[in-house]
């Protein structure tokens, strides 16, 4: 039978995994030699995650005694996650638009430069 979990080894669990995800990305990016921006991405946002996890947890923990503290803490939590993740979307979205866009410039002024000679 599957019974309830306490929010404390809930959050634990969370903890750890997030910690052993960027563990795990570190060793296989030093065991290739290498940090690649992907290794950076994965592992920043593996302790973000955790430590979103540990404030959102505190703020559940605290929720029985002080409901709009606990609330509020945990809301603060996962916005914080939410737009640190949007954040980079947005950046990521930016700088893969940026190349495509100087490749269309060039080649708008390869076609002028031709046209003009």
């Amino acid at each position: 039978m599957i019974g309830e979990v306490p929010i404390g080894r809930a959050v634990t669990r969370a903890i750890v995994a997030a910690l052993c995800v960027a563990a795990g990305m570190a060793c296989i990016a030093l065991l290739r030699g290498d940090f690649d921006e992907t290794d950076w991405k994965v592992i920043a946002t593996s302790l973000l995650f955790a430590l979103v996890s540990a404030m959102a947890g505190a703020g559940l923990a605290v929720r029985p005694s002080h409901p709009e503290l606990g609330s509020a803490t945990f809301g603060a939590s996962l916005a914080a996650f939410v737009l640190a993740i949007a954040d980079r979307l947005e950046r990521a979205e930016r700088s893969a638009a940026v190349p495509a866009e100087c490749s269309r410039l060039r080649r708008l002024a390869a076609a002028a430069e031709q046209s003009s000679s």
